[in-house]
């Protein structure tokens, strides 16, 4: 039997994480450990939950999702972070990819890509 792996979402749109939580819902071999809405929330439900996968906005209410980003990466290394966001700059996917998340999602135009990532994380 096949392993599910958890995937958590840190985005403080109710918009966006219904959108997500509602694509990745129909991808049965994974858990959903639902939403948090700041980097403290994000950061909390992290170190308890534990999980495999997680969808990170860049900016949030109480700080910068690249900062939380590197900071996963540095007390947590096992996570695969992936990027969301409406500012999908260069600059922006050049600072994530030096910090090792695993892909950057523009919000605009991306959201169909997301059964595919993770389709090679299954």
């Amino acid at each position: 039997m096949c392993q599910q792996l958890k995937v958590l979402l840190i985005d403080d749109s109710e918009l966006i994480g219904a959108k997500v939580l509602t694509l990745l819902s129909a991808i049965p071999s994974l858990e959903l450990l639902g939403q948090a809405k700041t980097i403290k929330e994000g950061l909390r439900a992290c170190k308890e939950e534990k999980p495999d996968i997680v969808f990170l906005d860049i900016h949030l209410p109480d700080g910068s999702g690249i900062g939380l980003l590197k900071e996963l990466k540095i007390r947590l290394p096992h996570i695969r972070v992936i990027m969301l966001t409406n500012s999908a700059e260069s600059f922006y996917r050049h600072r994530c990819a030096e910090l090792n998340a695993e892909d950057f999602l523009d919000k605009t135009k991306d959201f169909c890509r997301i059964p595919q990532l993770l389709s090679g994380c299954l």
